[in-house]
């Protein structure tokens, strides 16, 4: 985890929209591998945001997937418990990157909604904290 300015949570909810933007397109034209990879860089940045307004740290790490892990034990440190199920769905998506990304098999439309879904749900639960806080 790196330190960051608090403030600057907003520049990784921006860049989840920009992801989550380019995700959507490429679902639309049928870009499965595409959108998976987009919507997890879209759900990175989310999280991030999150853990950077509230903790002044990123997720970074040397695996995506231990990014939702790292956030719900943060959160479990502030008695925020609502996270715990979405995050392993969060890990769960996670995992397909590194396939739509590097691997020589391609992902398929059903993947990239569930990628989709889990994304949309934790800009979701990334909002609803940041209000919380306002």
């Amino acid at each position: 985890m790196r330190t960051v300015e608090k403030a600057r949570y907003k520049v990784y909810l921006d860049k989840g929209r920009q992801h989550s933007g380019a995700a959507d397109a490429a679902l639309k034209g049928k870009s499965y591998d595409a959108a998976i990879t987009n919507y997890c860089i879209a759900l990175i940045n989310d999280l991030d945001a999150l853990s950077v307004n509230r903790f002044g740290k990123d997720l970074s790490s040397d695996s995506h997937e231990a990014a939702p892990i790292t956030l719900q034990g943060l959160l479990n440190e502030l008695g925020i418990s609502d996270f715990k199920a979405l995050a392993v769905r969060c890990v769960e998506v996670l995992r397909m990157k590194n396939k739509a990304s590097y691997r020589s098999e391609s992902l398929t439309a059903e993947d990239a909604r569930r990628a989709r879904k889990v994304a949309r749900d934790a800009r979701a639960f990334v909002e609803s904290r940041l209000a919380d806080l306002a």
